[in-house]
């Protein structure tokens, strides 16, 4: 069977490199090298983390004095050692995304070339969005929705798949290796390389069939750190106006499919993975107790919600990909379900947003976090609206008025500043039984409320109890996360280095 593998050259990206890994995971890599630079903010200790749930192998990189030296060493102490189980391979950076057009699996993209030993894929550059600061979620796919068209130069530059079996160990650039046999296009036509800069190719970029997607400077705040990281980027003198010439936001490229969908689904497992993780370093003998049924009567002390917005729709999700959105009757519609709000006694400000059974992975536009519970806090706007705020990004959840006619939008997003109308909901109270997970989020916050150790539950797996238990930790303030990853060596992840608290 034909194996897969990428190269990622990284420094300080732990922000965004859960959603790159599981990217490429989902478009079918079978492992990622992530070969680390001396990264100074926690990005190794999360992708050894990762590798818990998916095959990413971390590395050290190879000393050298400069980036470049650095990159060049590496990449070939990695051609070297994939070449004994990889057929194909490929180099990237943790800005660019390999993207094949029609969706398929890179297995199957690859094997469209069966006689070449080399394929040149082109960038296709994206601009800022304009984004001057980090996006609140690192979901590109959401963030960076326009791109240059193919005039710019810079889109000829290719990324490499090589056979590593038919590829020499002699450095020439990131972008272009000496394979022995055909270098191709994904069109399938040989490359003609640029005289001038070898890492280009001759002709118009080739979009055809697939593409790397360059996120060249995502925000002004991501493109501050990369020069700050980049010694040939300093030494170039290049300053803000490289910037500026790559900010190009002509083609709207907008649209998710199903690649995208799996990609949250890995998302929520290397997330869970570090829950499931915490939880086991705060409650080492857990397991070994007897495990406890929860029962609302075992467990009272909480409410649930529906929750409507001021345009008559209601909160749910859709049952197979997990994305929440607003439908007038939910359960009129396919797939969707409604969705269920929790707030216990003991947590007032709080609010618990749960999947019914079969649970699903929640997931909400630009969010960061993935999860079968999302917590919220209460927040109340100027003209009295209650609305949901993320402990995380501090943006509040907005839903955008459904056009007319329309039963069920999927404009559910959180990236608003102030609770006004569209951030305003309506908590109209549950009569249905809370569900198996509702009930353990109620008994872990009581207990916590209490000072109680998190038990084994018997009527959920670790999965869905570190879900609930990594909620609860979520919805505190930033001064107590840092306290309780302090108190266990819980390691820092960023999707729960929440918010100062918010002002307008």
């Amino acid at each position: 069977m034909t194996k897969v593998a990428a190269v990622l050259f990284v420094k300080n990206e732990v922000e965004d490199i859960v959603w790159w890994l599981a990217w490429h995971f989902a478009i079918g890599f079978d492992t990622v090298f992530v070969y680390d630079d001396d990264s100074t903010d926690g990005t190794r200790e999360l992708v050894q983390a990762a590798a818990w749930s998916v095959d990413v192998r971390c590395r050290k990189a190879l000393p050298a004095l400069r980036f470049n030296q650095r990159q060049n060493l590496t990449y070939m102490a990695a051609l070297d050692e994939a070449r004994a189980e990889f057929d194909w391979v490929i180099f990237l950076d943790a800005d660019e995304y390999l993207d094949i057009k029609s969706g398929e699996n890179v297995h199957d993209f690859l094997a469209r070339y069966p006689n070449a030993d080399g394929v040149a894929i082109n960038w296709t550059c994206f601009g800022s969005g304009g984004h001057v600061l980090k996006p609140s979620t690192p979901n590109v796919f959401e963030t960076y929705l326009s791109h240059s068209t193919e005039d710019l130069e810079e889109n000829r530059i290719v990324k490499s798949f090589v056979r590593p079996k038919a590829t020499a160990t002699e450095y020439m650039n990131p972008h272009r290796f000496h394979v022995r046999g055909r270098y191709v296009l994904p069109s399938g036509e040989d490359v003609t390389w640029s005289d001038e800069h070898p890492e280009r190719i001759a002709g118009r970029p080739d979009w055809s069939v697939a593409t790397i997607r360059h996120y060249i400077v995502r925000s002004a705040e991501h493109y501050v750190r990369k020069v700050a990281r980049r010694s040939d980027l300093r030494e170039a003198r290049v300053n803000i106006g490289l910037f500026v010439y790559h900010d190009t936001n002509n083609v709207f490229s907008p649209g998710l499919d199903a690649r995208h969908w799996r990609m949250f689904q890995i998302v929520h497992s290397v997330q869970n993975s570090l829950a499931r993780r915490a939880l086991a370093l705060v409650f080492p003998h857990r397991m070994t107790d007897q495990a406890v049924v929860v029962t609302a009567s075992l467990s009272p002390g909480f409410r649930q919600w529906e929750l409507h917005t001021g345009e008559g729709m209601q909160l749910c999700y859709d049952a197979h990909t997990g994305s929440i959105a607003q439908a007038r009757s939910p359960e009129a519609e396919k797939n969707l379900v409604r969705l269920s709000a929790l707030i216990v006694d003991a947590q007032p400000d709080v609010v618990y947003l749960v999947a019914a059974e079969p649970v699903v992975s929640l997931h909400l536009t630009r969010d960061c976090r993935v999860s079968s519970v999302l917590s919220f806090r209460l927040s109340h706007g100027e003209q009295g609206d209650i609305g949901l705020r993320s402990p995380h990004s501090g943006k509040a959840v907005c839903c955008l008025p459904p056009q007319s006619g329309q039963s069920v939008s999927s404009h559910v997003e959180l990236d608003r500043e102030a609770i006004l109308g569209w951030e305003g909901f309506k908590f109209i109270e549950r009569a249905t039984p809370p569900g198996a997970l509702a009930l353990i989020v109620a008994d872990i916050v009581q207990r916590q409320a209490r000072g109680e150790d998190i038990p084994h539950y018997a009527d959920a797996g670790e999965k869905f109890t570190a879900d609930a238990y990594i909620a609860t930790i979520s919805a505190l303030e930033r001064t107590a996360i840092d306290a309780w990853r302090a108190a266990h060596g819980v390691p820092n992840v960023p999707w729960l280095d929440n918010a100062q608290p918010h002002t307008l």
